[in-house]
């Protein structure tokens, strides 16, 4: 399984991704962090879709060539968080949607990754409603309990796959 939040923080470790983005973004390189970053594309639609159309592309090569060197595998995964709003889910023969209801987003954002209400609402609005995205899933996999019930869950669809 390959993990495009991962792949970006990898990118955003890189030297020439902090110069590009500061250059995109129009900003020294000491005020480059990822808060700031979340804070400018957030707030400003042209950031967001400047700093989304660099990353992005990014990520889509490292994904490639991950594809490329596992190729063998009988399945491939790839974590994309943003699958539908990049618009990405036809480059995949199958979208899974792990479902959590918002109330459950709150806090769970709230308590693990201490954010502030005002910033998960922020982002959702960013994303598409979650009931839509599970109308254009191929699977929809429930997330509301524990995680264990979570692991029950994908445990499931991975033996429906065989």
């Amino acid at each position: 399984m390959i993990s495009c939040d991962a792949v970006n923080s990898q990118l955003l470790e890189k030297a020439e991704v902090q110069q590009k983005l500061a250059e995109l973004l129009n900003c020294s390189l000491n005020q480059l962090d990822r808060k700031y970053i979340a804070q400018r594309i957030f707030s400003s639609l042209d950031d967001r879709k400047t700093v989304e159309e660099y990353l992005h592309g990014q990520i889509w090569q490292k994904i490639e060539k991950w594809r490329q060197q596992n190729q063998d595998e009988e399945f491939l995964f790839v974590e994309v968080p943003l699958l539908f709003e990049t618009g990405w889910d036809y480059r995949f023969d199958y979208n899974v949607v792990i479902y959590a209801s918002e109330e459950k987003i709150y806090q769970r954002l709230t308590s693990q990754r201490k954010m502030s209400v005002r910033d998960i609402a922020q982002r959702l609005a960013q994303q598409l409603p979650a009931e839509e995205k599970k109308q254009r899933a191929d699977y929809v996999i429930e997330n509301e309990k524990t995680l264990k019930n979570l692991r029950d869950n994908i445990d499931k669809f991975l033996k429906s796959l065989k």
